[in-house]
C-alpha cells in the first residue's frame, strides 16, 4: 500500500471554467416542456451543443423537472447545431448555435427561464420551545 503526498494549494476553478459551472448551478427546468438537440456530429460547432446535453441531462438539473422530455436528433446533412426549448407558457425558444460557445448558451438560457420561475413558496413553521419539544 502505498502514500500519495500532495503539496501545494487547492484552487477553485477560475476563469472561464468557473463561469460555467455557476451557470450550470443556477439552471432550473420548471418552466420547461421539451428540449431538442439537433446536430451533426461532423459539424466543426457540434461540441458545444453536444456538451449542453451532457450537463443538462445531469441528474441534479433533471431532478429540477421530471416532466421535462430531452430529444436528441443526430443529422447527417452537416447542417449547424440548433437547439429547441418549449416552455410551458406555448413560446418556443431556438438557439442557433453554430457560433455560440456552452457559456453563451447557458447564460441565455437562463435569461429567458429564470423570470419565469414560480416564487419560492415560504413556509414558516411554529417555533417550539424546550418545555414544549419535551411534552
Amino acid at each position: 500500500m502505498s502514500i500519495y503526498r500532495c503539496s501545494g494549494l487547492v484552487r477553485k476553478p477560475s476563469g472561464l471554467i468557473h463561469e460555467i459551472i455557476h451557470q450550470l448551478k443556477v439552471v432550473d427546468l420548471r418552466p420547461v416542456q421539451r428540449i431538442e438537440y439537433k446536430f451533426d456530429p461532423f459539424h466543426q460547432s457540434a461540441k458545444h451543443v453536444r456538451d449542453l446535453s451532457f450537463w443538462l441531462s445531469s441528474p441534479k438539473i433533471r431532478d429540477t423537472n421530471f416532466k421535462c422530455v430531452f430529444k436528441t436528433s443526430v443529422l447527417s446533412n452537416l447542417s449547424p447545431p440548433e437547439i429547441h426549448c418549449k416552455l410551458d407558457n406555448g413560446k418556443e425558444l431556438i438557439f442557433k448555435a453554430e457560433n455560440l460557445s456552452l457559456l453563451e448558451i447557458l447564460e441565455e438560457f437562463n435569461k429567458i427561464v429564470h423570470p419565469l420561475l414560480p416564487p419560492p413558496e415560504v413556509t414558516t413553521a411554529p417555533l417550539k420551545t424546550k418545555s414544549q419539544k419535551k411534552k
